[in-house]
């Protein structure tokens, strides 16, 4: 886009400003072109002049941009040719004027870097003392809608800012450490005084209606006449002080032998209100008022017609009236100076009224300036699955720039990407955080284990940056790109964090590489350990109770499969009244034969002797499991059972549908197993088909798995199943899988 130069003219000279041309994204510049209303603002005597001088009016389209080279050049008109003059940018002097064959000139260039808003630019005629230029501006983004998405921007961080409290920073944390602050200025602190001045006033009375105090002993030293009570030191304290003690005469009573005392100490106790909390809150009041007096004198010294300036030193001046009356209450005014040390104060950290003045003080010094630090992101996700103790991780780091099309080139090559440099930069934040945070037996393991996403503005329709190998390579590597720009839909940002959260902790294992896999294969591990579910008949009801808690064993007919013999556990089921009722650990596993069995019809049986029997009471129907007297389920299971959590779980079979399962259960926590019928092959494995019910997004939906490839699903709509069910593959983003073939 190419900006014309722009002409000012007044009595002192001419100034000319010549942008440099900017290129922007198409719908970045269809933005820009609605914009008109631009600040630029001149002296009453300052006009605008075309190239053939003609006056003109200023249109109010955008003139300035952020990363710009703006260069201007003033040319003194004759009366004041011989005038120094210097040019300053917000009252920071940038450059000065030289002569140049007789003649004043002044001449160089600005560039606003990243910084966007409003600015001011002056000329200063050092001879005359006075500023003769004086152009307040507009300072545009080239990669954001800036009457809209930046608006929208701080809108989102004020409401950010005006809800923190304590309570979130004992929750969470920031992997960040504050940077200085120290130099800002005075004009941002009063914004923010503006903001929080009331609620400083609140938290003042508070602590005023229910101060802290300390009691504190007194040693008053009179005349031995006056003294009502003494203590046990006094003998002490005449040693100490025998200024007060004189030589005796007769009629006088004796102490110490031949002396007694003119005076003496009267010990008192009372209140007192010079407690290091107080002195901390008049002390941040002092360093308010200092401050509020620096910015009136500040004001005092400018141009005090203006209207503006009137009313902002008239609230000045009220605000250090309102704590002046503060400083002066009994409470306050016979309160110490602060040392600027102060120990670890619960009063200052929880008591009500402190704990607000404090948080809103810090709040008025420290300002809010985005946290820093050096190879750590912007923000941080840190989140756990249930069963396993190891937490999972995702950072985000924002860049409000992207790759211009003349610059892109190689594989990853595609317009508006965010710059390559950022991509790398997440490799780094991902192995400088493993680094400290892994330790050495895992960070062996785990350095490729965190998700590090880059948020970028893409300034086209976000489904086209899908395309983007940024975006694939979440998939691929858990590092890429997603669009992220205020005041839009965001959907790919959104469906990625609902993905995330509503995958499974396996899922979530198999998207990372070479992730700290130690509770992963835990749960393998404990998937593949059978436990036996056995079941005590209606018949044979109470003799086979009676034969189990008498014995401590529990039998099942002979069986050539390996199985049997790998059992570290036995759940007892009650056919009769349809209850798990206990549980026990397997101590031995033996072939034989027991005299007191319960019916026996063979000669050879399987005996599980058992530990201690653990009672339970849970109530389960085994509906889909025939009449079989047993069958397998697995030590995972087992446990999830056995804490109360899932007894439903007791359905399922094998590795892939209790994974479907898990992955179903975060998208809908109220999902359905349903075993038809139960089907056991030659090795009393149990192969029967497991389905699922569950709702998503006011949908029903239903779920089969294969009978021969155990790790494929069908799934459809619950009403229609029949005709538009689709494979699905255990181990594919489930998320979005629905939401791609079923959500419009």
């Amino acid at each position: 886009m190419n900006i014309e130069s722009i002409r000012l003219k007044n009595k002192y000279g001419e100034l000319l400003i010549e942008p440099k041309s900017v290129k922007f994204a198409e719908e970045i510049y269809k933005s820009i072109l609605q914009v008109k209303d631009a600040r630029f603002e001149l002296d009453k005597d300052t006009k605008i002049f075309s190239d053939e001088k003609q006056e003109i009016e200023y249109n109010g389209r955008p003139l300035f941009y952020e990363s710009q080279e703006i260069h201007f050049t003033f040319i003194p008109d004759l009366p004041y040719k011989n005038n120094e003059y210097s040019f300053y940018l917000r009252e920071e002097e940038q450059f000065k004027s030289k002569i140049i064959s007789g003649q004043t000139h002044l001449s160089g260039s600005i560039n606003f870097d990243s910084y966007v808003g409003f600015t001011e630019f002056k000329i200063r005629d050092l001879s005359l003392q006075q500023d003769i230029f004086s152009i307040k501006t507009e300072i545009f983004p080239q990669k954001l809608d800036y009457k809209n998405d930046f608006k929208l921007m701080l809108s989102e961080i004020t409401e950010i800012i005006y809800n923190l409290a304590f309570d979130y920073f004992k929750k969470t944390y920031l992997m960040t450490k504050p940077i200085d602050t120290s130099q800002k200025t005075l004009s941002q602190w009063f914004v923010i005084l503006k903001y929080l001045f009331d609620n400083l006033i609140k938290n003042t009375d508070f602590i005023l209606k229910n101060p802290n105090y300390k009691i504190v002993a007194l040693n008053i030293i009179k005349p031995v006449s006056q003294v009502k009570k003494t203590d046990k030191k006094l003998y002490k304290w005449l040693r100490k002080n025998k200024k007060y003690l004189k030589t005796n005469n007769t009629s006088e009573p004796t102490i110490l032998n031949r002396y007694s005392p003119s005076h003496l100490p009267e010990y008192k106790k009372k209140l007192s209100y010079d407690t290091s909390e107080n002195q901390f809150i008049v002390w941040g009041i002092k360093q308010i008022i200092r401050k509020i007096d620096r910015l009136w004198f500040i004001f005092y010294s400018k141009e005090k017609n203006l209207e503006t300036m009137k009313k902002e030193m008239n609230l000045l001046k009220s605000y250090k009236m309102r704590l002046l009356r503060r400083l002066n209450d009994i409470y306050f005014k016979d309160v110490g100076d602060f040392s600027n040390q102060i120990n670890f104060s619960t009063v200052l950290t929880m008591a009500p009224g402190y704990r607000d003045f404090y948080f809103h003080f810090l709040l008025l010094n420290k300002g809010f300036t985005t946290p820093t630090y050096l190879q750590k992101p912007d923000n941080f996700i840190e989140f756990e699955k249930e069963g396993y103790s190891n937490p999972f991780r995702y950072f985000f780091d924002a860049k409000y720039r992207f790759e211009r099309e003349e610059n892109i080139s190689g594989n990853n090559a595609y317009p508006y990407s965010p710059p390559q440099d950022t991509i790398g930069q997440m490799h780094r934040y991902r192995d400088a955080i493993l680094e400290k945070s892994a330790g050495g037996e895992t960070y062996s393991n785990a350095i490729k284990s965190l998700g590090g996403i880059v948020l970028f503005p893409y300034p086209k329709n976000e489904d086209e940056f899908k395309d983007c190998n940024f975006y694939r390579s979440i998939d691929l590597v858990n590092i890429g790109a997603i669009p992220l720009h205020p005041g839009r839909e965001n959907k790919l940002f959104e469906r990625f964090l609902d993905n995330i959260f509503s995958k499974s902790a396996e899922s979530n294992f198999d998207s990372m590489i070479n992730y700290d896999r130690r509770e992963y294969l835990k749960y393998l591990r404990e998937i593949s350990e059978p436990v036996l579910v056995g079941m005590i008949r209606k018949n044979e009801n109470k003799e086979r109770i009676n034969y189990l808690y008498e014995n401590k064993k529990f039998y099942i007919h002979k069986t050539e499969s390996p199985k049997a013999f790998l059992v570290k556990y036995v759940i007892i089921y009650n056919q009769k009244n349809k209850k798990i009722i206990g549980y026990s650990k397997v101590k031995k596993i033996h072939l034989g034969f027991d005299k007191k069995m319960v019916n026996p019809r063979e000669k050879e049986y399987i005996f599980y002797l058992l530990e201690d029997i653990k009672k339970l009471g849970i109530d389960f129907t085994l509906e889909g499991f025939g009449q079989s007297g047993y069958f397998y389920t697995n030590l995972y299971v087992f446990n999830k059972m056995r804490e109360g959590k899932e007894k439903e779980i007791l359905k399922l079979n094998d590795f892939y549908n209790i994974r479907m399962w898990r992955e179903i259960k975060n998208i809908d926590t109220d999902c359905k197993i349903i075993r038809d019928k139960f089907i056991v092959d030659q090795k009393r494995k149990d192969v029967s088909v497991v389905k699922f019910k569950f709702r998503y997004k006011e949908e029903s939906f239903y779920c089969m798995q294969n009978k021969e490839k155990r790790n494929i699903f069908y799934i459809g709509n619950n009403e229609k199943y029949s005709e538009n069910k689709i494979e699905f593959t255990v181990g594919d983003d489930l998320y979005s899988f629905i939401n791609d073939k079923f959500i419009k």
